[in-house]
């Protein structure tokens, strides 16, 4: 079975994925990923609508490309970190689902969190319509996040959000994604840590990893 893990970063998430890409290529090396960074997306033919939209948004032409080529796709945040290397995501992501994302308690609701997406099985073309998915009031802020959450057939506008459990997707164990701000905080055992909402996510980063 052919997997890949695949990050992007520009600007001030070059420095996140400084830190962050080491510990990228131990786990891709130790369970057998490829390790893509989908530098220059924006630059590919059929991307040009990237340049009027944040760049969160060019994780969706980047996993729509490694979808097309491989069976298991794990998309990372540059804020991302791996603690622990022992045991392959994969191995967790357990059922006939699509989709399998961590969901964080925030006062906006049950939030399936896209730093951390693993994805099996999935047809390209269907990550590429995200794009058009735009115009909530959540969207300013969530990004692809909100189109992820709409497709998988949550509101992403409504409060709190709920996405329905279905066939397209499943929830991952918290440890893979923790979040400061769930009332679950981060466990000090996580084995991945995200570092969304730090004021400084480099300083987060290494100390995660010290």
């Amino acid at each position: 079975m052919s997997r890949v893990i695949v990050t992007y970063a520009s600007g001030p998430a070059v420095a996140w994925l400084e830190v962050a890409w080491p510990t990228f290529c131990k786990y891709a090396g130790r369970h057998g990923y490829d390790l893509v960074l989908a530098d220059g997306i924006d630059r590919k033919p059929g991307c040009e609508w990237l340049s009027s939209r944040h760049p969160s948004w060019r994780k969706v032409p980047a996993i729509a490309e490694m979808c097309r080529r491989y069976d298991e796709v794990l998309w990372l945040d540059a804020d991302v970190v791996i603690r622990r290397m022992d045991v392959d995501i994969a191995t967790e992501a357990v059922g006939d689902r699509r989709h399998f994302l961590v969901v964080h308690n925030t006062p906006d609701g049950a939030v399936p969190n896209a730093g951390v997406w693993f994805m099996r099985g999935i047809d390209g073309d269907k990550i590429d319509a995200l794009r058009d998915m735009t115009g909530f009031a959540r969207s300013g802020c969530w990004w692809e996040q909100a189109a992820l959450i709409k497709s998988l057939g949550g509101d992403p506008d409504a409060t709190p959000v709920a996405v329905p459990k279905s066939g397209r997707w499943s929830e991952l164990p918290y440890h893979w994604n923790p979040h400061r701000d769930d009332p679950r905080g981060v466990p000090p055992d996580c084995r991945f840590f995200h570092a969304t909402m730090y004021a400084d996510r480099v300083a987060a980063m290494r100390e995660a990893l010290s």
